[in-house]
């Protein structure tokens, strides 16, 4: 009875992981298009302080959705100052790129991200002109730029940082030191 029980539950949980796939990939046709067409007059370059790919600082909204269509995903995070204001961030999975925006009446984007959303082995889309991308070593990320880095550190969870003037290299603390989440953002 017990292993009844438990194989129930497997095709259960098998079925909500089928579904869930299902959902996740719901891009409509119209935006994939898009997606694809954005990427293929795109250089990919990340260019510290301007844009990673064809998503440039300070584009608004509606001229992302133009371009790249309905992002997969959109988050409402809190700012973390004492007010709590919150900002949109919209994620396009396919692309690897995050998309934070400010919180005018008029959003334009603050920050531009590529990252690596798994431990699996990925295609680099996006490179700095001397050819850093996500899988790259910090070591290569600091020969990459120029000057050094406003902040250079190992966080308690194991998360390295490298942070320069518009640019910005993180690790997740499994990803044995390599670059898995690259930030573009204005001069601070």
């Amino acid at each position: 009875m017990g292993a009844k029980i438990f194989f129930s539950y497997g095709i259960v949980i098998i079925c909500m992981v089928v579904l869930a796939g299902c959902a996740a990939s719901g891009v409509s046709p119209a935006d994939m298009q898009k997606r694809q067409q954005a990427l293929s007059v795109s250089d990919h370059l990340i260019v510290p302080g301007d844009r990673i790919g064809p998503v440039r600082l300070g584009m608004g909204m509606d001229e992302v959705i133009a371009m790249l269509g309905q992002p997969d995903v959109i988050f409402e995070l809190d700012d973390g100052t004492m007010d709590h204001r919150v900002y949109p961030q919209w994620r396009y999975w396919s692309m690897n790129l995050v998309v934070d925006f400010d919180m005018s009446t008029a959003p334009a984007v603050t920050a531009v991200s590529t990252q690596n959303w798994t431990d699996k082995p990925l295609t680099i889309i996006y490179r700095t002109a001397g050819g850093v991308g996500l899988g790259s070593s910090f070591f290569d990320a600091k020969r990459d730029q120029s000057g050094s880095p406003t902040v250079d550190t190992v966080c308690n969870d194991g998360h390295k940082m490298l942070d320069y003037p518009n640019i910005e290299f993180l690790s997740h603390s499994n990803t044995s030191g390599t670059i898995s989440i690259i930030t573009v953002f204005p001069e601070r």
